[in-house]
């Protein structure tokens, strides 16, 4: 009788019983994953518990699930525990249902309106200084939160009301701070479940849905043209006629809302450190800034004449990705370099992991903006994806990219800033890389 061989799987580093390499992983999971991926490679397997983990460190593993097999991979069951707040929005809805929002939604991303958008953002950057003191140390991961937040709730519900803004940014902690928490979290328990973080997250939760239904009621009510994205989402129908329901438009706004306000806070906030790092290459910036604007404030018109700018931004995104860590499930069987991937399989695709890899970046580790120069060699494609990659890249790349330059270039005419303690920077990956202790600088105020 022929003797059945066991399935291949990955390599991978040895575990504890039942809890596997949970353990090692909640320590430090961004140091774990890329001493495991220089120790057993470009395909990898660890277990959190009893969950088989592969980890992709190659940019054809990338391409092969973001792209040229993507319909065998959905979303990972890890991130659908918050389902309770995207609920079915771009960021977790799958299938047809995910095609037919991202083309009702597509439209509002389209340059000509990022561009109406544009001036919001160099104005709402232009006031978030007017506190600002000449020397004061500042956490600016805070900083940037509170910009970024701004931006969102002017964009998409066309108003700059400090009362609206403060109150959706109450519930955004809350719930963005709840869902960190409970990522790294080795014992998890379902949202109903009446424990401490659960009370405050459900009760953040019911806030934000009220403050959401109200908003869009007084949209309905209206009854007027609106230029911001709301209005744009009430208006949206798809070739049947059929619109978006309210709790549909909910959900999209919510996802709306937590990706362009937390990871584009990150971004500007990381670009920050790395630039009182490197006084060089803040140098640099300034020089072409005063370069092409001589003072005046940035339009979205200037931005092609802003290279510079555009690549400090791009190599910050390299570096520190807001978004660390991308998981999919297998929907159906497939193979990765001669591995079986069976159904159910949870993959890791880690910008953290290969945007750092020296296969790909000269001196990875170090800030090098000038790697991006157009005349500079490309990298190999999907060793960077700080914005996912195929067919699901994220609707908001362009918009996002758009407020970080503007809010760079904005912000570095007339401050500069410098290093407020040397201790290193700590970070805690959970859905995002946030910043442990913050990011504190000293603002000093340009002559």
């Amino acid at each position: 009788m022929l003797r059945q061989t066991k399935p291949m799987v990955p390599p991978g580093p040895p575990g504890e019983p039942f809890i596997g390499n949970a353990r090692a992983f909640v320590l430090d999971p961004l140091d774990y994953l890329r001493r495991c991926a220089q120790t057993y490679g470009d395909i990898l397997q660890i277990h959190l518990g009893t969950t088989a983990i592969y980890m992709l460190s190659h940019p054809d593993y990338i391409e092969h699930v973001l792209l040229t097999h993507q319909k065998h991979y959905t979303k990972s069951r890890f991130t659908q525990r918050r389902k309770s707040l995207f609920g079915n929005g771009l960021i977790f809805s799958e299938g047809d249902f995910w095609l037919r929002q991202r083309r009702l939604m597509q439209p509002s991303f389209h340059h000509r309106n990022i561009e109406r958008y544009s001036e919001a953002m160099v104005e709402l950057t232009q006031r978030l200084t007017a506190d600002w003191q000449d020397g004061e140390k500042l956490n600016m991961h805070d900083e940037m939160m509170q910009l970024s937040l701004g931006i969102v709730v002017k964009t998409l519900f066309d108003t700059d009301n400090a009362g609206d803004t403060r109150a959706i940014g109450q519930v955004l902690d809350v719930l963005i701070d709840q869902v960190s928490a409970a990522a790294v979290r080795p014992l998890q328990f379902p949202d109903w479940f009446p424990t401490a973080g659960n009370r405050r997250y459900n009760a953040a939760l019911a806030r934000l849905n009220t403050i959401i239904a109200n908003i869009i009621h007084e949209h309905r009510q209206r009854g007027t043209a609106s230029n911001d994205l709301l209005a744009t989402l009430l208006q949206a129908q798809d070739e049947d006629g059929q619109r978006m329901s309210d709790k549909q438009i909910r959900d999209e706004v919510v996802n709306l809302y937590i990706a362009g306000h937390e990871t584009v806070a990150l971004a500007l906030a990381f670009t920050w450190y790395l630039l009182a790092e490197h006084p060089d290459v803040e140098a640099q910036l300034h020089t072409e800034l005063e370069r092409v604007l001589r003072g005046r404030a940035p339009t979205i018109a200037d931005l092609p004449n802003l290279p510079y700018t555009e690549q400090i931004v791009v190599e910050a995104l390299r570096l520190y990705p807001p978004v660390w860590g991308i998981f999919r499930d297998c929907a159906q069987a497939d193979e990765i370099a001669g591995y079986p991937i069976a159904p159910k399989t949870v993959v890791l695709l880690s910008p953290w992991v290969i945007q750092r890899d020296a296969r790909f970046y000269e001196e990875p580790e170090i800030f090098r903006p000038e790697r991006w120069h157009h005349a500079a060699k490309p990298p190999t494609r999907f060793a960077y994806f700080p914005f996912g990659g195929g067919q699901r890249l994220c609707i908001g790349n362009n918009f996002a990219l758009v407020e970080a330059r503007l809010a760079l270039a904005t912000l570095a005419q007339q401050w500069h800033f410098t290093l407020a303690t040397t201790d290193p920077l700590e970070l805690v990956p959970s859905i995002t890389m946030r910043p442990k202790h913050g990011i504190w600088l000293i603002a000093n105020k340009r002559r």
